[in-house]
Order: structure tokens, then sequence, then C-alpha cells
């Protein structure tokens, strides 16, 4: 019975879906630990995991303003995981929501000045995509630096014209067909 205690006192399991770090007296002494069976020295050390799966960040909905000055209300997501999690224990202090804050803001406010740069028929159209790529492109790097998190995918979810531009647009629509 003594022989297991001791065993379990020191020893500690990574799940598959988790990465951890070990905390010697409060400093990291060992990072990105692996799934599996590892040992500690108790009383010292504490070990601290992260989900590293994928996780998703529904955004809320924001309004853009296009090069038109046209106002849209976006809905989107975010894809990300946990790769270091030493950085990331380190600058979000280990929380998964202030990780969430941040990730929100850089986004919306890449998404805001890439919605600045196309009217609204080309946000409507294939643009976007070649945008959402952009906004990915500039906001992967930056996350990874700041956060030790990989940025999966971004997706936007629904864009709807503000009431004045729905009628603009109904209306060019049917002089069109005319």
């Amino acid at each position: 019975m003594l022989a297991v205690s001791a065993f379990f006192s020191f020893t500690f399991v990574v799940s598959e879906k988790d990465t951890a770090i070990k905390l010697r007296f409060g400093a990291i002494s060992e990072k990105d630990i692996i799934p599996g069976l590892h040992g500690k020295v108790p009383f010292f050390d504490e070990i601290v995991t992260f989900d590293a799966r994928i996780q998703v960040l529904n955004l809320r909905q924001e309004s853009y303003k296009t090069s038109g000055s046209e106002i849209l209300d976006v809905s989107s997501f975010v894809q990300w995981r946990i790769l270091s999690s030493e950085v990331f224990y380190k600058n979000a202090s280990g929380n998964v929501e202030r990780a969430r804050e941040i990730i929100t803001a850089r986004t919306n406010a890449i998404l805001r000045a890439e919605f600045g740069k196309l009217t609204t028929k080309e946000v409507i159209s294939g643009k976007r995509d070649e945008m959402l790529q952009l906004t990915l492109n500039s906001l992967k790097p930056q996350i990874l630096e700041s956060l030790g998190v990989d940025i999966v995918d971004l997706k936007i979810q629904t864009i709807q014209l503000q009431s004045s531009i729905l009628e603009k647009v109904y209306d060019r629509m049917i002089s069109e067909r005319q």
C-alpha cells in the first residue's frame, strides 16, 4: 500500500489530449510535456496541464465599415490550439479566457482593417476568401509569438447588410435584371 502511494506521489500522467508544464517553486522547469507517464518530486513540483486540442472561439457579431462606408454586421469564428505551453503560461497566465480575449481583440482589429479595403460587392463575392487568407496570414505569427497559440482557421459565419444597404442592393439587382 505504501509503495502504491509513493508511486502515485512521484509520478503524473499527461493524457493524449493535453500538454503540460512542470513548475518547481513557481518557475518553469520543464515545458511542452508530451502525453504519457512522467516523474515529479512531491511538494516541490506542480504540474499544469492545458488542452492541446483544436478549440473553437465564436466571435460575437461585429460591425465593419467597407471602403464604400457601408456597414456590415459580421459574425465569425476562429479555430485555435496551444502549441507552446511555456509561452501560453507566461503570457496568458495559463488562462484560456484571457487567451480568448486577446485572440478576439486581434482578430477583430485585423478584420476591421481588411473589410475597410473592400467594397460591399467584393466582400459578398469571391474576394472574401482572399481577405480571410490575408487576415489569417497576418494573425497567425502575431498570436503564435505572443500567446504560443496556433490559429488553425478563421471563417465567417454570416454577413448581414444593414436595412438601408439591403434596399440599395435589391434596387441594383432589380435594375440589372431589367
